[in-house]
């Protein structure tokens, strides 16, 4: 897992200028899994990380897949009203 800020731009409905921050999960040994395996045990502990992000209230989230699909999101101002 890699946290950082980002320099990306807008795509389509996927508004990432709106989101400073960066946080990427990968697997580090590919050779251990399938393409399928890899993936889902990527998504499952991403999943993770956005729900406990989440749960601190602190932050507006966007969960995306290669920067093109967006899967979850969370808008901090929204759960405030």
């Amino acid at each position: 897992m890699t946290i950082g800020k980002h320099d990306f731009e807008n795509e389509r409905n996927i508004q990432l200028e709106n989101y400073q921050d960066h946080v990427s999960i990968r697997a580090l040994n590919q050779a251990l899994y399938t393409e399928i395996e890899r993936d889902k045990t990527i998504n499952y502990f991403a999943d993770i990380v956005f729900q406990k992000l989440k749960e601190t209230c602190q932050y507006s989230l966007m969960f995306v897949a290669d920067l093109q699909v967006k899967l979850k999101q969370f808008n901090l101002e929204a759960s405030y009203q």
